[in-house]
Order: structure tokens, then sequence, then C-alpha cells
């Protein structure tokens, strides 16, 4: 029996860490120029964010914090959240097959 609880002591362990992989990498990424995060576009009175492929206009109301702000953050939290999703059921998928 402590075959087993030692086997799902690790698998969590293991869940854990590579969730704090994810979260790492998810902040620094890889400092690359080409890695933009957000543009702004003065002259097309627009935002895009790249991670998430969004682009929004109106572009005074996101930079004062308004309604386009919180949507951009809501849209990304979601994109980002949707990525770790993927990104478990890929490792478990890998798991899987190994056993």
């Amino acid at each position: 029996m402590t075959t087993i609880q030692a086997r799902l002591y690790q698998m969590k362990l293991d869940q854990q860490r590579s969730q704090q992989q994810l979260a790492r990498q998810q902040q620094m990424g890889t400092a690359a120029r080409s890695e933009k995060i957000r543009t702004y576009n003065f002259t097309q009175d627009r935002v895009t964010d790249h991670r998430a492929g969004v682009n929004m206009f109106n572009l005074q109301d996101f930079l004062l914090g308004g309604d386009r702000l919180d949507e951009m953050i809501h849209t990304v939290q979601q994109h980002l959240h949707r990525e770790e999703v993927l990104l478990i059921m890929e490792q478990d998928s890998k798991q899987q097959h190994k056993s």
C-alpha cells in the first residue's frame, strides 16, 4: 500500500512542479525582441495583445483604465488559463502513454 501512496504523492508533486514551471515561463518568456506582448498603435486608436491575438479599439479608454482595459485583462486571463489546461492535458497524456 505504501508504494501506491508514494506514487500518488510523486504524481502530485510532479504536477505542482510543472504548474510552477509553466507560471515562470509565462511570466518570463524568452526576453527576445520578437516576443511582443502588446502593441499600442496611436494612429489607428488600437491596442493589440499578441499573446491572445486580441485587437481592441479606443486606446484612450484602455490607457485610462476603463472598460477596455478590464475587457483585455479578462480576455488574456482566459487565454492563459486555456493554455495552461491544454499543457496539463498534454503532459497527462504523455504520462499515460509511458505507463
